[in-house]
């Protein structure tokens, strides 16, 4: 097996790390787009950008095995927002250090990003040898922190032409990967009233509808369904009625049906409270992502298993958090999440991958499509 320091392009990682930016910093995911795309035509793809308004680019590669027989379509799904704005914390950098590589968003996703790129490469030229055709698309979507609406038509013609989809996110502590997920909701509610001073009449306090809004909303959830509000504004100052408010809801739930009643849900609530509100509320959004049926990784579960060989037994988990292969998988597509190199503390404050998982993950992902195309030519 190839060095895993000195094979893996970790300065090019660092600079990755070294450049978060949230789903709507245009700039620092244009500039990772940059990086990329660069990297990736070094590496032989063809780099397509595209702009998803609001977002910056999603980057498409392709990499083509020209063979004999079918020619599946297999699509590495990943995304280049993180949850670490750029202005995080400065001091917070790319380090690399025996066992670890640490910084943010490294394990969600940067190093899963590379990590494909060169798992790709590898199963193309091992095709090629076998004579075997096979098309491989790295897709890196700019919004799927914030739900991949934006981003959802390119998405679904990708959808459309998959027969593979492996997902990047993050692998698990002890060599899981994610074989199912839940499905994911997320929605807004904005109220405006009127802003008067409150000595003075006519006010109309937006968070008159918002606070019980925001209480009975975070009463839905149960032992099915996580409905939770982390996020609210309204007002200017301690001594003006609120004009305007927002609240956000975050929605999880393991089945699709369930997570569709707490959304209906919501609706419910915000419509009774602005029966008695003399202002105005809107609600947003419902659900973002279907469920990933355990069913849909069973095919490439089996072919992971084959080509794993001796050591660590690799363990499947289920997650309620969401992810862009599960609109694949949602479509018929036989889906394999979790693949990016094993992250600890992932999406927190120490967050970092282990540096052997990243060429061992490196290798087996480009066993596993080589593994695919073979059975597809059988």
């Amino acid at each position: 097996m190839p060095d895993p320091v000195t094979a893996f392009p970790w300065e090019l990682l660092g600079r990755l790390v070294d450049t978060p930016g949230g789903s709507f910093d245009v700039d620092a995911i244009n500039r990772v787009g940059d990086l990329l795309t660069t990297h990736l035509e070094a590496l032989g793809y063809a780099v397509a950008r595209h702009p998803v308004t609001g977002h910056g680019d999603a980057v498409v590669a392709e990499l083509t095995a020209g063979g004999d027989g079918p020619a599946p379509t297999l699509v590495l799904v990943g995304h280049s927002d993180t949850v670490w704005p750029a202005d995080y914390d400065p001091s917070w950098r790319f380090t690399l250090g025996g066992t670890r590589a640490e910084g943010p968003g490294v394990g969600d996703m940067k190093a899963a990003l590379l990590l494909a790129a060169e798992a790709g490469r590898r199963a193309v030229d091992a095709l090629a040898v076998r004579g075997l055709g096979a098309r491989v698309v790295l897709l890196v979507i700019p919004d799927e922190e914030v739900g991949s609406v934006a981003s959802r038509p390119l998405v679904d013609r990708w959808v459309a032409e998959a027969d593979l989809c492996v997902g990047l996110e993050a692998g698990k502590p002890g060599d899981g990967y994610v074989t199912s997920r839940g499905a994911v909701g997320a929605m807004k509610v904005e109220v405006t009233g009127r802003a008067v001073h409150v000595t003075e009449p006519g006010g109309v306090n937006a968070l008159d509808a918002l606070v019980p809004i925001a209480t009975e909303v975070a009463a839905l959830s149960g032992p099915e369904v996580l409905v939770s509000v982390c996020h609210l504004e309204a007002g200017a100052s301690r001594q003006v009625a609120a004009g305007r408010g927002f609240l956000e809801v975050d929605l999880r739930a393991d089945d699709d049906e369930v997570l569709e009643a707490a959304v209906d849900g919501v609706r419910r609530i915000a419509a009774r409270v602005a029966d008695g509100f003399a202002g105005e509320v809107v609600v947003h959004g419902g659900r973002t992502r279907p469920g990933l049926p355990v069913e849909r990784s069973a095919e490439p579960w089996r072919l992971l298993l084959a080509v794993h060989g001796p050591g660590q037994v690799p363990f499947g988990v289920h997650e309620r958090g969401g992810s862009d292969a599960s609109t694949f998988a949602a479509a018929g597509v036989p889906t394999l999440d979790g693949f990016g190199p094993v992250c600890f503390h992932n999406c927190a404050e120490g967050e970092y991958v282990t540096v052997e998982s990243v060429e061992r993950r490196t290798a087996l992902l480009a066993d596993l499509l080589v593994a695919w195309v073979e059975e597809a030519g059988r």
